[in-house]
């Protein structure tokens, strides 16, 4: 898929040591992920140059979901990068704050049904369903696109603590 995101991690004038580090921590927990989910990677960077400030990652996915199943992808998707980031003992010193907070991961995921190679564009999953999920400051925002407007409209948002209360509710009782 060939899908361009551009995610800049800054105008930082030198290579860090802890950007590889971060980088390959994070690389190796996508590829888990990709292959839980079968989603597919967007874009991947962050704010780093003087200390990991955010990690952006942003998939896509050709799964048809609701509220309860997009909360769940991203929501696991989110502890499973957060837990992994801060179990590194090397880059404690980098993550601004230590423990890296789940603000400080932005992760979107787009379900989609196909792509539009002719108009260089995402075929948006528009009929019912969420076709965007993402994680911004502590809040999930959850969007479907409307096909008379060609816009995606948010229409549910959630605190993610509250989101990350209800999946781990679900988990115990299943």
């Amino acid at each position: 898929m060939f899908f361009l995101f551009f995610l800049f991690l800054s105008s930082c004038s030198q290579k860090y040591d802890y950007i590889d580090k971060v980088d390959a921590v994070v690389k190796k927990e996508i590829k888990i992920i990709q292959q839980m989910e079968d989603f597919q990677l967007c874009g991947y960077g962050g704010a780093m140059c003087d200390g990991i400030k955010t990690i952006n990652i942003t998939f896509s996915s050709y799964q048809k979901v609701d509220i309860a199943q997009a909360r769940l992808m991203i929501v696991q998707s989110i502890e499973k990068i957060r837990n992994a980031v801060n179990a590194q003992d090397d880059l404690k010193d980098y993550l601004i704050p230590y423990p890296f907070p789940t603000k400080g991961i932005e992760v979107s995921i787009m379900f989609l049904e196909g792509l539009d190679y002719i108009k260089f564009g995402c075929v948006w999953l528009g009929t019912g369903g969420v076709s965007l999920v993402s994680q911004l400051d502590g809040i999930l925002f959850y969007s479907s696109y409307n096909p008379r407007t060609k816009m995606l409209e948010r229409y549910f948002n959630e605190p993610y603590e509250e989101a990350l209360a209800i999946v781990n509710n679900e988990l115990k009782n299943n």
